[in-house]
């Protein structure tokens, strides 16, 4: 079984192009934020970042992921645990993108 994962969201800043042995990745952070009402009917709003890396034959896109942009990413996820600065396990969700789409934002419509 093949688990794919959509997330659709804010780019937390520009992103960034690497090249390890002559293929490029694009990545970059998108923020997926959920709002909701507690059991005292106050309202709560969770934001999960997620950690994307994009392989790809052409970065043509790379100029448009800016920081603020809202995107559709489709990809396969994957989670590592690290210690933080404190020593705390600390979860962090990536996404191997095959399909990133860029959405008009609220301000662009």
């Amino acid at each position: 079984m093949v688990l794919e994962m959509t997330v659709v969201g804010y780019l937390g800043g520009d992103c960034t192009i690497s090249d390890v042995q002559g293929k490029k990745c694009v990545n970059f952070s998108v923020c997926h934020t959920e709002s909701y009402k507690d059991a005292q009917g106050v309202k709560v709003d969770k934001a999960t970042w997620v950690n994307v890396a994009y392989w790809t034959e052409s970065t043509a896109i790379a100029p448009y992921l800016k920081k603020g942009s809202l995107v559709y990413v489709k990809g396969f996820p994957s989670v590592s645990i690290y210690q933080d600065q404190s020593g705390k396990a600390v979860a962090q969700q990536k996404l191997k993108a095959f399909e990133i789409k860029l959405l008009p934002s609220s301000k662009e419509q």
